[in-house]
């Protein structure tokens, strides 16, 4: 799994250098952007607990975050502002699961994002000892669409 990450993205060779990369973009914006993108960065950094470090799913899921897009969503923030250009379609991606976000807007991407993270908790809330449900694949979705929107962003 994390194989095909690095051979997506090559600025994803670890957990760390993912987490400083969304760091140094976070840095580089304002206001709510930069409030989305740090965020995005706790999810991340629990999302590697998961990924990396083999952290049980069921003790990361609780601690994740959507309180900054909420607020955003609800005021109608424009989620493409945080890059006005589509993402890249590239032959590595489109050899993915991640290629239906070939040639679509950022805003479509962090949407999705957040939809993943609101499902995995909602599936916790009502249904978290249910054996059918892989939480920690679950986890590595959500951490390769944040590690695609990075990707995106640094561009």
């Amino acid at each position: 799994m994390l194989d095909s990450i690095r051979r997506l993205f090559d600025f994803a060779t670890s957990g760390l250098a993912v987490s400083q990369e969304l760091l140094r973009l976070a840095r580089t914006r304002k206001g709510k952007s930069k409030l989305l993108l740090e965020e995005l960065k706790e999810n991340q950094d629990l999302c590697t607990m998961v990924v990396n470090e083999h952290t049980d799913p069921m003790k990361t899921i609780p601690a994740l975050r959507t309180e900054h897009y909420d607020a955003l969503l609800a005021e109608g923030f424009d989620f493409g502002s945080l890059k006005k250009e589509k993402i890249r379609s590239r032959p590595v991606l489109q050899k993915s699961d991640l290629a239906p976000f070939a040639s679509k807007g950022t805003g479509v991407l962090v949407e999705d994002i957040y939809d993943k993270i609101k499902e995995i908790e909602r599936r916790y809330r009502l249904d978290r000892d249910n054996p059918k449900t892989d939480w920690r694949r679950r986890m590595i979705n959500v951490y390769k669409r944040i590690i695609l929107l990075i990707d995106h962003l640094r561009d």
